[in-house]
C-alpha cells in the first residue's frame, strides 16, 4: 500500500483516532504487586485485582511510533507524548521530521492545531462525544493509553469466564440498550489485553498485543486500535518507546496568531 503525505484530512483522522481510541496455561500467576490470580477467581476480586495493578504515575511521557490505515490510504507519524494524571495529556505530531501540529486535553478542554493549513479546533468533550455517537471524557483517554478499562467496573454488576490460555473474561450481568461491552484480562498481570464496544452497527476494539515493565509496572508496549462501520474499517497501532514516570514536565501549548477556528467536523 502506498504511503502519502500528511493531508488535512489525514491529520484529523489521526487526531480523532488517538483521542478515541488513543482506551497463562493453568498456572497460578504473580501480578505486579504480588497477588496470586487463579482461574476460578470471583468477579469482584477480579475487578479489585485490575484496578490495583493500575499503572502509578504523577507525570509521564513516551514517543509514539503511530501506523494509521483506512483503506485508502496509510500514514505513519510520530507523537511525543507527555501527560500529568488527571490534569493533562500533550502531543507533538511530526511526520518526517516536519512538526505538523499540537493537541492539548484537559477534564474539560479539547484542542488542537494544525500547522498545514493553519487551522485550529478548542472545545470540550461535548464535542468529541456527539462526533464519536458515544460518552467520551479526560478520564477514558487517559485509561487507553496506560491499560486499564475505559469503563467504572464497579458502577455495574459483571461476570466472568476464563478463555484458554491466559485471559479471563468479563461481560455486563445486564445488557446495556446503548452499547455492548466486552473486557479482557490478562491473568499474568491483570492489566487489559482487549475489549470491545459494539453499538448498532459502529464497532471498536482495542488490544494490548504486549507490555513493558516500567518502574516494577506494566505499561503499554504496543495497541491496535480497530474501528469499524459496515462501508468503512479503521486501523491504528501504537508503540510506545522511551517510556519515563515521575519527572519534570512542561506542557508548551499556546494556538498561533492567524490561524482559523473550526468547527467540530
Amino acid at each position: 500500500m502506498k504511503k502519502y503525505l500528511l493531508s488535512k484530512h489525514s491529520f484529523y483522522q489521526i487526531v480523532y483516532s488517538v483521542l478515541f481510541l488513543f482506551l497463562v496455561s493453568c498456572k497460578t500467576t504473580k501480578v505486579a504487586n504480588g497477588a496470586l490470580v487463579k482461574k476460578n477467581t470471583p468477579t469482584k476480586q477480579l475487578i479489585s485485582l485490575h484496578k490495583a495493578a493500575d499503572f502509578d504515575f504523577n507525570t509521564l511521557q513516551a514517543r509514539l511510533r503511530v501506523n494509521f490505515d483506512d483503506g485508502k490510504k496509510s500514514v505513519a507519524p510520530s507523537i511525543s507524548l507527555r501527560m500529568e494524571k488527571d490534569a493533562k495529556i500533550w502531543m507533538s505530531i511530526k511526520v518526517f521530521g516536519f512538526s505538523m501540529g499540537k493537541a492539548y486535553i484537559t477534564p474539560d478542554r479539547v484542542s488542537f492545531y494544525v500547522k498545514l493549513n493553519k487551522t485550529y479546533f478548542d472545545g470540550d468533550f461535548k464535542a468529541l462525544s456527539q462526533f464519536l455517537g458515544t460518552e467520551v471524557n479526560f478520564k477514558k483517554v487517559q485509561n487507553i493509553l496506560t491499560g486499564q478499562s475505559i469503563l467504572d467496573l464497579k458502577a455495574k454488576k459483571y461476570k466472568s469466564n476464563w478463555e484458554t490460555p491466559d485471559k479471563f473474561v468479563l461481560t455486563p450481568k445486564k445488557d446495556d440498550e446503548a452499547y455492548n461491552f466486552i473486557l479482557k484480562l490478562f491473568q499474568k498481570n491483570m492489566r487489559v489485553a482487549n475489549y470491545k464496544l459494539t453499538q448498532e452497527e459502529k464497532k471498536v476494539s482495542v488490544n494490548y498485543l504486549n507490555y513493558q515493565v516500567v518502574d516494577k509496572q506494566f505499561f503499554p508496549e504496543s495497541i491496535e486500535f480497530l474501528a469499524s462501520k459496515p462501508s468503512k474499517e479503521v486501523r491504528l497501532n501504537v508503540d510506545f518507546k522511551g517510556v519515563q514516570k515521575n519527572t519534570d514536565l512542561v506542557f508548551p501549548y499556546e494556538i498561533p496568531e492567524g490561524y482559523k477556528k473550526i468547527a467540530w467536523p
